[in-house]
């Protein structure tokens, strides 16, 4: 078996630091452990129990930092399980200099080029591999960060995770592709940067070359703007194109504040710029509503052409109310498909101790072939004594979609939640839905009266300080989700899920 050399100094050199400094540094540890008893709908076993745990030690004294993350899943099949020390880091941070071997997080710019990331908390398992595992994309190899007063510079150089696949799959199959690059920004006057950045990908031999430039400014009357430009290099394409036959992303945004009211505006223009390691903008309002994430749109930087606006008006008595314009254009069967999305949400305090969140949405997707879609719903929280609080919700969406045939399809969430802060809480959530794509699948127990049903209990304790035990009951419908502009899918689950979260 062929050894990293790599690898081995990272082992020697974390292992010699906890020998030498253990006893003087700071130690932080985190641990998140999750056991099922359950499976997908209609799949045998539906008693299925696994067991995935994610251990991160952290280590600081003075400039040195040393991290390390141990991932571990336990299945009844041999070829879903594994063991993994996933995640190594040892950093060096003096005199504005950062120096770190191992595995990091970084951005260039907005992500057109390159964004590396970790969804804290939360947790892979994909349909085809049924393997579970941390929401992480990161690098594997050395980065250095020089910051002064008015310049940065990043170098790094290292392999991407490929994050689609499993740690059961090998090292050379999660990361095959080898970059380098370097940013600088520059600022002017205090109050302007001017940003570059240059980045080479080496897949297999295959060279690719990209570039970006960045502006943004911090104008008169409290207005930030901000735009950026990536180009893929290749000896026949114009610089600056935006045409589309040249692989290019192109971000801007302003926003500013008068008095009471905010305002921002943002567009994007994205063609054939899909890359296995950077995360454009999606410029599409991110929901926390049940029926509106599941059907948010999900960027294509194949060909993404768009824009969003809103404004958000905060009241003296500190009431909210936000107005929400999008628009995508992307290709479908050489045509174009816009999703358009109107959304409002207001926020208020109506008596002391009651707060109610109203929504509205009205929006079309044609690239899901979704036509008229409808939502609406309302939050009503109340705080009672001895810290007891209860919160009721109520959503509901319609649309129509025109595939094979039209489709009426209404979907439906509704929760209720009781929490003695901050001890606990206690929560059902019923979700009901006419999608025949659901009801007519070939899962006859579930369909009453051509809808499908999704009844779940879920109960929370903060054990201590230092622990959180959540524990759930029922069935989990699944579908798209959406955190921080970074888009998965939820796999369908029914049974029984116990989760531990650990800080020390």
């Amino acid at each position: 078996m062929r050894i990293s050399v790599a690898r081995v100094f990272y082992t020697i050199c974390f292992c010699i630091l906890f020998i030498r400094n253990l006893a003087s540094g700071q130690v932080n540890v985190s641990n998140l452990a999750e056991y099922q008893a359950g499976n997908l709908p209609d799949t045998s076993p539906r008693n299925l129990t696994t067991l995935y745990n994610s251990l991160n030690l952290n280590y600081q004294k003075e400039m040195i930092n040393a991290s390390f993350k141990f991932e571990r899943f336990q299945h009844e099949n041999p070829t879903n399980a594994y063991s993994e020390l996933t995640q190594k880091s040892i950093s060096l941070n003096q005199g504005g200099i950062g120096i770190t071997i191992g595995n990091f997080y970084e951005i260039f710019g907005r992500g057109l080029l390159l964004r590396s990331f970790e969804i804290q908390g939360n947790i892979l398992e994909d349909i085809i591999y049924r393997t579970r595992y941390g929401f992480y994309r990161d690098i594997d190899g050395l980065l250095v960060k020089y910051q002064a007063q008015n310049l940065e510079i990043k170098l790094l150089h290292g392999r991407p995770l490929f994050n689609v696949l499993p740690p059961t799959f090998a090292s050379d199959r999660r990361r095959p592709t080898l970059l380098e690059g370097i940013e600088t920004n520059v600022t002017i006057a205090e109050n302007y940067t001017l940003g570059s950045a240059y980045l080479r990908e080496n897949d297999n031999d295959k060279l690719q070359e990209y570039g970006s430039v960045s502006f943004s400014a911090n104008m008169p009357g409290e207005m930030q703007i901000y735009s950026e430009y990536a180009q893929r290099f290749n000896g026949n394409q114009d610089l600056f194109s935006l045409r589309d036959k040249t692989a290019h992303a192109l971000y801007a945004g302003a926003n500013t504040i008068f008095g009471p009211v905010g305002l921002s505006f943002e567009i994007k223009d994205y063609i054939n710029f899909l890359l296995n390691f950077n995360d454009p903008p999606p410029i599409v309002k991110e929901h926390q509503y049940i029926v509106l994430n599941r059907s948010t749109h999900v960027i294509e930087p194949l060909y993404e052409t768009g824009w969003q606006a809103e404004a958000l008006y905060t009241s003296q008595g500190g009431h909210q109310f936000t107005v929400n314009f999008a628009e995508s254009t992307n290709k479908l069967l050489n045509k174009d498909a816009t999703f358009k999305e109107f959304f409002t949400e207001a926020s208020i305090h109506l008596t002391e101790g009651t707060f109610g969140k109203f929504f509205f949405d009205l929006s079309n997707d044609p690239f899901k072939f979704e036509k008229d879609r409808f939502a609406l719903g309302t939050y009503l929280s109340q705080n009672w004594h001895n810290n007891w609080g209860t919160t009721i919700g109520l959503e509901f969406q319609r649309f129509e979609r025109n595939l094979l045939s039209v489709q009426q399809i209404e979907n439906t969430a509704v929760t209720l939640e009781i929490s003695h802060s901050p001890t606990y809480t206690a929560g059902i959530i019923w979700e009901r839905s006419t999608d025949p794509d659901l009801t007519d699948a070939f899962t006859t127990p579930q369909v009453e009266n051509n809808a499908r049903n999704w009844l779940a209990v879920s109960i929370g304790s903060q054990i201590d300080q230092n622990h959180f035990l959540n524990l759930f009951y029922g069935k989990r419908r699944g579908g798209p989700a959406c955190t921080s502009g970074i888009c998965y899918n939820v796999l369908d689950f029914e049974g029984f899920e116990m989760r531990l979260s650990s800080h020390f």
